[in-house]
């Protein structure tokens, strides 16, 4: 198991004990005490949750001001996960492949709601499925920061692009890709379902545009929802 179970345990221990021991919690996951109080670390600097010593209890607490994270955590996740086996069961899964990953999931459930998730029905909005081939060459590009060329056909003109592709976006069903155009200079937009002919180069990315990248993908968010 790694950080994100170390870090859901944390949240989980806390929500219902009031504090967490981190040598019970390095027993647990069989890892030195060194390990979760960088996770504690994590859970302060990145996801800014007051996680505080505290002297008297001897263990990590959450201060009263923070203590909305961890409001209706069990039921959250349960209309998370009910929501992620919809997906699945409305994709083109292998029959075994689709029951590991409802079982899996529904894993990550506390009783009641470990037994109530297979009862809920949950319709996703459609997805526009790109051709995997194409899906596979983006995930590679974003997980190994590389650059992506590929031609774009935009209104029958087909243009050869450069970029550093930034992220992959579901908007109301379709997804696109926002990357920085290496020759314009700026961060675009562009529909997967026009883009072809893959080519990816392992060249170190040098534009850092993530405060912009994150202020984009909110504005599409934001329109998607209206």
């Amino acid at each position: 198991m790694g950080q994100r179970e170390r870090i859901f345990f944390i949240y989980d221990t806390i929500g219902k004990k009031g504090l967490v021991k981190v040598n019970e919690v390095a027993r647990v996951f069989d890892v030195d005490e060194r390990t979760i109080k960088r996770d504690i670390e994590y859970m302060r600097n990145k996801l800014k949750v007051a996680v505080e010593w505290d002297q008297r209890k001897r263990g990590y607490v959450i201060l009263q001001t923070s203590g909305q994270a961890f409001d209706h955590i069990d039921e959250k996740l349960f209309i998370a996960v009910s929501s992620f086996i919809g997906a699945v069961e409305s994709m083109n899964f292998p029959g075994v492949m689709k029951d590991i990953l409802v079982d899996s999931a529904s894993r990550m459930l506390s009783s009641p709601y470990g037994e109530a998730v297979g009862k809920v029905i949950s319709f996703p909005r459609q997805l526009d499925e790109p051709p995997y081939e194409l899906l596979n060459r983006i995930a590679c590009a974003l997980s190994g920061k590389c650059i992506m060329s590929f031609n774009f056909c935009d209104g029958g003109t087909v243009s050869l692009l450069h970029t550093e592709p930034k992220r992959l976006v579901n908007v109301n069903g379709m997804w696109k890709l926002v990357a920085f155009d290496l020759a314009s200079l700026e961060l675009k937009v562009f529909d997967v379902g026009k883009i072809s002919d893959v080519s990816l180069e392992n060249v170190a990315f040098v534009h850092d545009v993530d405060d912009s990248v994150r202020a984009l993908v909110s504005n599409m968010q934001n329109e998607d929802n209206q």
